[in-house]
This record gives C-alpha cells, structure tokens and sequence, in this order.
C-alpha cells in the first residue's frame, strides 16, 4: 500500500512494500497454508485517498527500490478521480490508462487499481 498527504507537508510513503518470491511479480494468495503470515496491518491517520493496486502495476506506479512512487503517478490519478463528475467517464479512463499498449509492455500481467476517496 501507499500512503499520500498531498498538501502543505507533502508525503508520500510506500505503508507495505511487496513481499516477492523468486520473481518480481510473484504473488502470495491468501490461499496459501501460511497467508497469515503475510498479512500487515498499518493504521493510517488523516489519509485523503485510499491506492490498492495489484503487481502489474508496480512498474510504472513505483520506483525502483519499491520505497515510493514514480513523479506523476497517483497525484494526477487521485485528482481526476476526485474531481470527476461522471464516474462511469473516471473509470473508463483509469481502465484505458492502465490497458495501454505501453502499459502493457511494462508489464503483462493484471492491473487491478482500487481508488477510495475518503
């Protein structure tokens, strides 16, 4: 998860880095005997969004190091979002964003990217 205070104090923060395998993508499911294990729990106080997003976006939404966010990423995402009247408009937009033909020669795999306004 990311964190992000946009605001006087700008922060923006990674909450939980993934925790890979042997590959860059590799997912643990809660299906797995030991997903307890795997589970993190962070309180977050003041938050203005909420970002889940699945390992196929990692490559263009985080830094190498997997510690922050690539510049221009999630403010402009969050900001149209919020703004956006017509969310059916706000999500085909997100949809064709992350399904782009570059999107897709980062990375392959699924794109799942959940945005809660809060």
């Amino acid at each position: 998860g990311i964190a992000v205070h946009n605001g006087a104090e700008a922060m923006k923060y990674t909450i939980s880095r993934p925790a890979n395998g042997h590959f860059s993508c590799e997912t643990y499911f809660y299906t797995m005997r030991n997903w307890r294990e795997c589970l993190r729990f962070t309180t977050v106080k003041k938050a203005e969004a909420l970002f889940l997003m699945t390992d196929g976006v990692t490559d263009f939404a985080l830094n190498a190091d997997m510690r922050g966010l690539k510049n221009g990423f999630i403010e402009p995402i969050n900001r149209y979002l919020k703004e956006e009247p017509n969310k059916l408009k706000a999500l085909k937009a997100l949809n064709n964003t992350l399904d782009t033909k570059q999107a897709r020669k980062l990375n392959s795999d699924d794109k799942t990217f959940l945005w809660a306004g809060l």
